[in-house]
């Protein structure tokens, strides 16, 4: 048991530092939408903390941050422009990924899903994939 707590502590703590990363580079973004090593260093924050997020079965936070990994995934791809909208709701995703963190650090759970509203607003950003069959 011991062992978990060291290891949740050292999620939270990583978790942590990925989200500064994640609100600076979004923020450099939002000024310079094109730069593709913003853009890598953000996916690869909010890539960590989600795949973490299923090692330990938090699945409202790693649902979350999984939509917030599609939309830099897509951003990445060329699919998804940098806007005032969209940092926005990186942003809001970012505050609400904070609010989960403290629960796991109070409760050792991720308690109830994000707000309804911020996840349409997340998903209204993710671009329609092909279908391939």
């Amino acid at each position: 048991m011991p062992q978990n707590d060291k290891a949740l502590q050292s999620f939270l703590i990583e978790s942590d530092e990925n989200l500064a990363q994640l609100e600076q580079d979004i923020v450099a973004l939002e000024r310079e939408p094109e730069d593709a090593e913003r853009v890598a260093s953000a996916f690869r924050a909010i890539h960590t903390i989600k795949g973490t997020c299923g090692f330990f079965g938090f699945s409202h936070l790693e649902s979350l941050t999984h939509l917030m990994e599609d939309i830099l995934g897509a951003m990445r791809d060329g699919q998804v422009q940098m806007n005032l909208d969209t940092a926005a709701a990186l942003l809001e995703g970012v505050d609400e990924i904070r609010v989960f963190l403290k629960r796991i650090d109070s409760d050792g759970s991720d308690g109830e899903a994000a707000p309804q509203n911020l996840m349409d607003r997340l998903q209204s950003l993710v671009p329609e994939k092909a279908d391939t069959q």
